[in-house]
């Protein structure tokens, strides 16, 4: 994409170029994603998600508190409920977000299990069970900022 003189400036930007038919793939750390933008009408049906063999990365999402929040209770009651089998399950659904759940199924009550395999309902994604052999453990943070500055000053800025 413009002879890689330069790089869009998020997922987002990336997004619109797949969808305009400027670049040929675009990326996500979620690999339901693909469901979730055809079912918006943004990507197209022939649109399909690719997990790497190897060097998949498995993302995860933090929640915290700040240091002398004003409502940290509030703050908690709120975690809880995004941590929770309810919100997880909505949060799973290709038409909400497409996302996995932290939830670790196998701890689940039964009708629990059934509502997220319901859920998933996936087109344009292999299964999570089948990826997920293939995904590698999230890096530390500090390792990717150390990649996202080093890209953009040894391969954008030469």
């Amino acid at each position: 994409w413009k002879k890689g003189r330069t790089y869009p400036d998020g997922v987002a930007q990336l997004h619109e170029l797949f969808t305009s038919g400027e670049v040929a793939f675009t990326m996500s750390n979620n690999d339901g994603e693909v469901d979730n933008k055809v079912a918006q009408g943004l990507f197209p049906e022939s649109a399909r998600a690719y997990v790497l063999e190897k060097g998949t990365i498995q993302n995860s999402h933090y929640l915290g508190v700040v240091r002398g929040a004003l409502h940290k209770e509030g703050a908690f009651v709120v975690i809880n409920f995004l941590i929770s089998p309810e919100a997880q399950v909505e949060k799973l659904k290709p038409s909400v977000w497409g996302d996995g759940t932290i939830l670790d199924l196998d701890r689940l009550p039964g009708s629990w299990k059934e509502s997220f395999t319901r859920a998933s309902e996936r087109r344009f994604a292999p299964p999570r069970r089948e990826i997920q052999r293939k995904a590698l453990m999230e890096l530390a943070p500090e390792y990717m900022l150390r990649l996202h500055d080093d890209f953009r000053t040894h391969v954008i800025e030469r």
